[in-house]
């Protein structure tokens, strides 16, 4: 289980250029897996702990595309962020949370990667389509 966001645009990313947009966001670092020439994971410089997971680009069409995210129509391709849930189970069941401070890296990051591909994010727990004038 994960918190996603997802960040639409219209530039395709090498895994070199999407390290760079990692690396931008303090105390992050991306390792590149060089056969697959994909990000492999996304870390914490300090603690080496995993940060968050990223997938893509990943193309899109219109139709792929929620009709009510009327300000992403227009994407091509498509990144998706995931911040794993922490599971705690006890007695009265299991229950779950983001960790906040990790929610908010992946955050920092899905705002430099829409603006480095001329995108938008969407947080799909919380979306709310743009009011109609």
């Amino acid at each position: 289980m994960s918190y996603d966001l997802e960040v639409y645009g219209k530039v395709s990313l090498t895994a070199r250029e999407l390290a760079k947009v990692v690396a931008s966001v303090r105390g992050l670092k991306a390792t590149v897996d060089r056969g697959s020439q994909t990000i492999s994971s996304i870390m914490h410089k300090r603690t080496r702990e995993m940060a968050f997971e990223l997938d893509g680009p990943d193309l899109v069409e219109s139709e792929d595309i929620p009709e009510e995210w009327t300000e992403v129509a227009d994407a091509t391709v498509l990144y998706s962020i995931h911040v794993s849930y922490d599971v705690q189970s006890g007695a009265g069941g299991f229950s779950f949370s983001v960790d906040e401070a990790k929610l908010s890296v992946a955050t920092a990051f899905a705002a430099r990667l829409a603006e480095r591909i001329g995108g938008t994010v969407i947080d799909p727990q919380t979306y709310e389509p743009p009011e109609e004038l």
